[in-house]
């Protein structure tokens, strides 16, 4: 079961990519909307929850690729006998 549910994650890692990529640039994006709004203000605190959102996704992509590669770097090849 683990393993169909991590060939399955592996697989769908360039979607991953493309989100952490969506990532990079809405942080870029709220790094600038930090400058102009005032703490305390509602777009700030819309930005600041948008923010820890983001840095969810980037930590769950980070987990999903670490493992993936982890998983790419272990082989079960029943013919190798070294």
């Amino acid at each position: 079961m683990d393993n169909v549910f991590w060939d399955t994650i592996c697989g769908m890692l360039p979607w991953f990519r493309i989100l952490a990529l969506i990532d990079a640039v809405v942080l870029v994006l709220l790094s600038f909307s930090f400058l102009y709004t005032d703490p305390g203000s509602g777009p700030f605190i819309a930005a600041l929850m948008t923010l820890i959102i983001v840095v969810i996704s980037l930590v769950v992509y980070g987990f999903i690729a670490h493992r993936c590669a982890a998983r790419e770097e272990i082989t079960f090849d029943s013919t190798d006998d070294n």
